[in-house]
């Protein structure tokens, strides 16, 4: 019953050309268009305030009450070379944040984007690991619910 709601909230939360993909339990991953480049700040905080207010009716006396951490990646994630990352690798970056946003303290959305100091050399084999370089020497840039990016956790 929770994930039949579930997807009926993120249908009237969402856009049809984005996908939103439900990676197990709370955890979800947004890959959102070119278009949505810098709207997407908007429609992750609408998912996730969705599922934050919204009263689970699973047929108990008490509805439950649930909230969900969102990774958010960009496709083609680098707009000046858009066959750098192909979609897999897409998924990887939504992925890093998702884990980001459950480590962090859940109940929260984390996104990555490029900025114009990025360039295609950055984003070879494994660079999910280097997030926190590439963010300190300013070519990714940080999108969040949480309060402060400097208490983000991006590793175990």
């Amino acid at each position: 019953q929770v994930v039949v709601q579930m997807s009926q909230l993120l249908s009237s939360s969402f856009r049809n050309i984005d996908r939103i993909i439900r990676w197990g339990g709370e955890e979800f991953m947004m890959i959102v268009r070119n278009a949505c480049r810098d709207d997407y700040t908007l429609l992750a905080e609408r998912v996730r305030l969705a599922v934050e207010t919204h009263q689970f009716d699973i047929g108990i006396e008490k509805p439950l009450r649930l909230t969900c951490s969102i990774g958010i990646a960009v496709f083609p994630f680098l707009p000046n070379w858009p066959e750098a990352l192909n979609w897999d690798r897409v998924l990887e970056v939504a992925d890093a944040c998702l884990y980001a946003a459950k480590r962090s303290g859940r109940n929260a959305w984390i996104g990555l984007t490029p900025t114009e100091l990025a360039t295609e050399k950055d984003f070879e084999v494994n660079f999910t690991k280097y997030v926190p370089n590439l963010i300190r020497d300013g070519k990714l840039e940080i999108k969040t619910s949480l309060p402060n990016n400097i208490l983000i956790s991006w590793a175990d």
